[in-house]
């Protein structure tokens, strides 16, 4: 697989993140504004990465509410946009200086959701996916 194809299938069109992952204490991806923390499982198998340099992949259908207590594999961002569909809403997310969508269904959600509102999205560890952003071939 590879960036090509996973942007290409779906709709919406997969989420793209370019940054960079930081490697301390704990390993963490940065970009445009976008700071995440990895659940330590993931970390793991982040560490087989070679570079620091990545474009990070993930699906709006697989980016649901956050639990109040999760802070790892989380992203936190503002409403910018609501498309609401027949049993589901299309959200533009705007995480520091991307806008990352969401699809969220309407029953799994206290309201409709308002711009400008600050809403965090998680995302289990199986959904994310690492790409090289050079030969643009999925790392993980």
């Amino acid at each position: 697989a590879n960036l090509f194809v996973a942007g290409f299938i779906g709709m919406p069109a997969m989420n793209f993140l370019r940054g960079v992952l930081v490697r301390g204490e704990r390993l963490a991806f940065q970009g445009n504004g976008v700071r995440l923390r990895f659940s330590e499982e993931l970390e793991k198998k982040l560490a087989s990465v070679p570079q620091e340099e990545v474009i990070l992949g993930i699906r709006p259908e697989h980016l649901v509410l956050a639990p109040e207590e999760k802070e790892e594999n989380t992203l936190t961002g503002e409403v910018y946009v609501v498309e609401p569909q027949s049993n589901e809403y299309i959200i533009d997310l705007r995480v520091g200086e991307e806008i990352v969508k969401v699809r969220l269904e309407k029953r799994n959600l206290p309201g409709s959701p308002r711009g400008g509102e600050r809403v965090r999205v998680f995302f289990e560890d199986r959904y994310l996916y690492v790409f090289d952003p050079v030969t643009e071939k999925r790392l993980l």
